[in-house]
């Protein structure tokens, strides 16, 4: 099961801090405040550790140091939160919309996969809005690429490891290496191999049957085309 990461949207992140629109925009700006990442259109979110990020800062400001001061101080000690940590490495997280816009499919579809305990969620707010990163994106077009070759979501949820990436797989495997775990990946990967066989054997069936139906559709639209010319050549004679 996925652990879920608690953010805060920007209003929330104000309504904790009781600070200013004004003021978070420009502490971010001058890098007093670092948001741990963003949505895919670009709307800043934050830890609830930052939090006492903002309160450090204030607590910096009252005793007399200006923006400048704190932010040297930032620089050269850090403060306590986890928002320099994440500044080399920020998070895009989508909402289920735009989720569901990047993988062509519908919203519905995602709340279904979640029902189905196949999906979840890479965060959640404080206010329950949902949010996905790249990483759900990849495995919502793995689901439906199985789907596709004939995998139910039964199927899917059962043999859940075959929509984790090879790097995520390897350190699960590794906490708990075994022989049976490693028989259990080869079987899986088998399968998915003989699946894949007979997906392309049928690909190439039905695009063997497409060439003789194009085939026989412009000889048929020849054939047409010379009853056309042969009808209007009579009615001309009869005229």
């Amino acid at each position: 099961m996925m652990e879920e990461v608690s953010i805060l949207s920007g209003e929330e992140f104000r309504e904790r801090t009781q600070i200013t629109d004004e003021t978070l925009k420009r502490w971010i700006e001058r890098g007093l405040l670092i948001p741990v990442g963003q949505t895919s259109g670009k709307i800043p979110f934050f830890s609830p550790k930052q939090v006492e990020t903002v309160q450090k800062i204030s607590t910096l400001l009252s005793l007399g140091y200006d923006e400048d001061n704190v932010l040297k101080i930032i620089q050269k000690i850090g403060l306590p939160s986890p928002d320099h940590a994440e500044k080399n490495a920020p998070q895009k997280l989508m909402t289920v919309g735009e989720l569901a816009s990047l993988c062509t499919i519908n919203a519905r579809t995602i709340k279904h996969w979640e029902e189905k305990g196949i999906l979840e969620p890479d965060a959640r707010s404080e206010g329950g809005f949902r949010l996905y990163s790249s990483r759900s994106a990849e495995k919502c077009r793995r689901i439906l690429d199985l789907q596709n070759m004939g995998y139910t979501l039964e199927q899917i949820k059962l043999q859940s490891e075959i929509l984790m990436d090879p790097d995520t797989l390897t350190e699960v495997l590794k906490g708990d290496l075994s022989e049976e775990q490693l028989s259990r990946a080869e079987e899986l990967n088998n399968t998915l191999k003989k699946r894949l066989e007979e997906v392309k054997a049928s690909s190439k069936s039905i695009e063997d049957l497409l060439k003789k139906r194009n085939k026989m559709i412009s000889t048929l639209r020849s054939l047409l085309s010379k009853q056309q010319k042969e009808k209007k050549q009579n009615e001309s004679k009869e005229g």
